[in-house]
């Protein structure tokens, strides 16, 4: 028997415990990847480096081409500044064949110069903690040598690092165990200061000594590792919902004489994955689905077309998307905006963009000042892209194989801009970079070489370059002419009238012919002229394109 003060005491003691632990359990992240499904995109919790050389099958995560530093980001959760403690465990085995995982593990700390997650993921560097190329565990630098804390040959390992506060230092233990025992198999341990754990965390196929992911590194070598249940506790951890991409990653839309065109960029999913992508609006408090479409199974868009739009006042919209988790359930997932009125009764405000590149990634004191003068247009007048963009190089085949290549440096380009597209007008240009061209002279659309483009033409499959002006343009008003030109290859050229301006929206690079033998008598470059006496007129040939008689 008790009081009853020190009965309601004890109760209310249990009560705070098991909400403590609650907590405490609610904060810790499970990777979970949803089982009898194939895909390239990890989920919205993950950023993988590079997206092509990675796969979720069966419930785990997978390497499936090898090459170094291949790795892949939590964005969800971080490590604080505060005093506290981190847990983390994976785990891994090989899938290429080879019989104990080797170079794999953990990146911790992960921080890039801008102090920006998003720059961390392709600029960052960590502290690596893991298993070495020799086997053996290590906290900092893979030794050259073997050292007792050897894995051996452990088909598979479930890695445990921790770390907590010892003096002015954090002492690291990375344990590896038999997975699902406690029996263990290897152990090491070290002191580090702690401001090597602040930062983002990672899982890593195959260290390299230049860890950041903007690092080109040829694929093909090294070893293939999955990792599954990936667990990420403690309290300096810190966690951050809201930092999700995707599965809905941005939407870009034109209003023009009543017409709403409006893209939704999605993910590469799986062939089991939901295809339907719906748009819906909100009138007096309730939402209605007005349009709904397919995903594009090459470009990964959703693109919605409305004809009879009001367009005298704001509309808020939401696009859904039925996304499969594990578990077999289904989650809808929104991503939201506003088409706001088109703005007939005062002057455009348009903010103008080109040539966009990863160095400042993910841009956002641009966006910040764009966003104070709070335009109506935004304009991204070409090369959206570039070949270095992301880092990991470029593949120009098989299609697919190129395109997943383009979709991720394409996906930074919409993370960094997606804020300030979403309620405005956007208009988006294909040039020469995006299309993986050093310059491009359309010519048509004859295919070509990257050898000889100077004298015309795509060097880069039709399908693909389709594909490209898909994620760019499909949500511009209606071409002109839809006719498509040499190699079924698409066109966009038009007109878009919005607040009182009419906008010619023209394909400069499409029709222009070639200037290897066409124009230059000159050496080197036929397209640099070098001759401070050049006559612009003794280029004017008969029968040469600058803009195609289509667009005059």
């Amino acid at each position: 028997m008790c009081s009853s003060d020190l009965c309601h005491v004890s109760v209310i003691t249990t009560i705070l415990t098991v909400l403590a632990i609650s907590s405490a359990n609610a904060d810790e992240f499970v990777s979970a990847f949803p089982e009898n499904v194939q895909r390239t995109w990890a989920g919205p919790e993950f950023w993988t480096n590079p997206m092509e050389d990675w796969q979720i099958s069966d419930g785990r995560l997978e390497v499936i081409r090898s090459g170094g530093n291949r790795n892949v980001h939590v964005l969800t959760r971080h490590v604080g500044t505060a005093q506290g403690t981190l847990s983390m465990s994976v785990v891994l085995g090989r899938v290429d064949g080879g019989k104990s995982p080797r170079s794999a593990g953990f990146r911790v700390g992960i921080k890039s110069e801008l102090g920006d997650y998003r720059s961390a993921l392709f600029y960052g560097r960590g502290l690596d903690v893991g298993i070495a190329a020799n086997g053996s565990l290590f906290i900092g630098t893979p030794p050259n040598r073997a050292n007792k804390a050897n894995v051996g040959d452990a088909e598979q390992v479930e890695l445990h690092l921790a770390a907590e506060p010892a003096g002015d230092k954090y002492s690291v233990t990375l344990t590896a165990y038999k997975p699902g025992t406690d029996a263990k198999i290897a152990e090491v341990k070290q002191e580090v200061v702690g401001r090597q754990l602040v930062g983002s965390l990672a899982l890593v196929n195959q260290y390299t000594p230049k860890a950041p992911a903007a690092t080109p590194r040829a694929a093909g070598k090294g070893p293939r590792h999955w990792f599954r249940d990936w667990r990420i506790s403690g309290t300096k951890v810190v966690t951050n919902e809201e930092r999700t991409f995707g599965p809905i990653l941005w939407a870009m839309h034109t209003l023009s004489r009543g017409a709403l065109r409006m893209t939704a960029q999605m993910p590469p999913l799986a062939e089991t994955d939901t295809r339907t992508v719906r748009l819906q609006t909100k009138t007096k408090g309730n939402w209605k689905t007005i349009a709904s479409d397919q995903i594009d199974r090459l470009a990964c868009t959703a693109t919605f077309r409305i004809d009879n739009w009001d367009a005298s006042r704001d509309v808020p919209y939401r696009i859904i998307y039925a996304l499969k988790t594990a578990g077999g359930k289904i989650e809808e997932q929104f991503y939201t905006g506003t088409v706001r009125r088109d703005p007939v009764d005062r002057d455009l405000v348009v903010a103008a963009f080109t040539g966009n590149t990863d160095r400042g990634f993910p841009n956002a004191r641009i966006v910040r000042n764009v966003g104070v003068h709070n335009p109506d247009v935004l304009i991204f007048t070409g090369d959206q892209i570039y070949e270095q963009v992301g880092g990991y190089g470029i593949h120009r085949a098989p299609v697919e194989l190129a395109t997943l290549n383009y979709l991720r440096k394409w996906y930074m380009w919409g993370w960094a801009f997606g804020d300030l597209m979403r309620d405005r007008v956007t208009l988006c240009f294909p040039d020469d970079h995006d299309v993986y061209q050093g310059n491009i002279w359309g010519n048509g659309g004859n295919p070509t070489t990257m050898r000889d483009h100077a004298r015309g033409g795509y060097a880069m499959p039709a399908k693909w370059v389709n594909m490209i002006q898909q994620t760019q343009t499909s949500h511009h008003p209606d071409p002109y002419d839809p006719t498509p030109i040499d190699q079924n290859i698409s066109v966009y050229y038009g007109d878009m009238l919005y607040g009182r301006v009419s906008f010619a929206l023209i394909e400069d690079r499409k029709f222009k012919s070639g200037p290897q033998g066409t124009i230059n008598y000159w050496r080197g470059r036929p397209d640099h002229v070098k001759d401070a006496n050049f006559d612009p007129k003794s280029v004017d040939k008969k029968g040469l394109q600058l803009l195609g008689k289509r667009q005059y």
